[in-house]
């Protein structure tokens, strides 16, 4: 089995987190080595921790493996989860991590190398249904949702870190801004400030491309 039973981390530090925090309560048994309570977690995050790692990777493959490697990084780090922050909050600077740092061996071990643009992110993503590939799917409609998919891989490419953060957590996995605002470390208004300049930067890149008209 990957997960083996670990010592317990609990200390004294997290007691002092909120009982009632769903993710707080399971991570702290995770860390005891109740294995179905790390499942839950994963059952969860793993959608956005996937999707970090896809655009950060530009293709399934080494979205898989990033994810697999982030998830790995959680089971081993959660002694380490004092329960003085957020879950979630916790989970981002591990994902925004090992984003960064694949990008960096990236850059480093290829002069030269364009994201591949042949899938989908929700195409191969964990929990997705295959998509239709019945005679009644319309194939124009379909030719469109691939294309839309491929700029928006492409401009998602070529924003900041910070900005793609954004746009994962508050449009595509639906984050209340509450919980966004908690994990970055960040005010609400901030928040919001920078979801609108990550917002109007994806916008202008794919109207460039013809998205919009």
């Amino acid at each position: 089995m990957l997960f083996m039973t670990r010592d317990s981390g609990t200390d004294a530090q997290q007691q002092r987190c909120d009982g009632n925090d769903e993710d707080t309560l399971l991570a702290r048994a995770a860390a005891g080595g109740d294995v179905q309570a790390f499942e839950r977690l994963i059952r969860k995050y793993e959608r956005l921790v996937y999707r970090t790692a896809f655009y950060a990777a530009g293709n399934v493959q080494d979205a898989e493996d990033l994810t697999q490697e982030i998830l790995l990084k959680l089971w081993h780090g959660l002694s380490d989860f004092r329960g003085e922050a957020r879950f979630l909050t916790w989970l981002t600077r591990i994902t925004r991590n090992s984003c960064t740092d694949y990008l960096r061996k990236k850059q480093r071990s290829v002069q030269t190398e364009t994201l591949s643009l042949s899938h989908d992110p929700d195409e191969e993503a964990p929990g997705r249904e295959p998509q239709d590939t019945t005679p009644e799917c319309d194939p124009h409609t379909a030719v469109s949702e691939r294309e839309r998919a491929v700029l928006l891989r492409r401009a998602m490419a070529q924003m900041t870190e910070e900005h793609r953060q954004l746009i994962i957590l508050r449009d595509m996995e639906g984050v209340s801004y509450e919980r966004m605002a908690a994990a970055l470390g960040l005010e609400i208004g901030t928040v919001k400030s920078r979801l609108f300049r990550a917002r109007a930067q994806l916008k202008e890149l794919l109207a460039a491309w013809g998205m919009f008209d």
